[in-house]
């Protein structure tokens, strides 16, 4: 089963390690909190690549939950689409094996759509 980051449950250092509040500050020793098994930039083709550096694994230094409400939430958008499309999370597995986090985060992600969807929606009906 994934880990279950939920705020509650998390003590200081568990916040402070999880990088809740900022991303960590990644040094040589750094472990990410989380990882994606897919660079949706470049699929592991190129090593200079910002997100993977050629690995095709995007490392996370941020706890899901964190990132989802965040400025920096913009890096879930691709994983969000490919979601939306296809049903898949960003690392291939089932529902049971991600992070509290990120499917929280996905399911904002697509309430937000589906109030723009109805939002549209509703106003092409009444130009008719």
């Amino acid at each position: 089963m994934g880990k279950y980051y939920k705020c509650e449950n998390c003590t200081k250092q568990d916040k402070r390690i999880r990088g809740c509040k900022r991303p960590l500050r990644v040094t040589k020793t750094t472990r990410p909190v989380w990882s994606i098994d897919e660079c949706y930039a470049c699929g592991g083709s190129n090593k200079r690549c910002k997100l993977c550096k050629g690995s095709n694994i995007v490392k996370v230094y941020q706890c899901p939950r964190a990132l989802a409400e965040s400025k920096n939430s913009f890096m879930l958008l691709p994983y969000f689409q490919r979601y939306c499309d296809y049903g898949e999370y960003p690392d291939g597995r089932a529902i049971i094996d991600q992070s509290i986090g990120l499917v929280s985060s996905l399911e904002v992600f697509k309430s937000a759509l589906r109030r723009y969807e109805a939002k549209e929606l509703s106003q092409a009906t009444k130009e008719k």
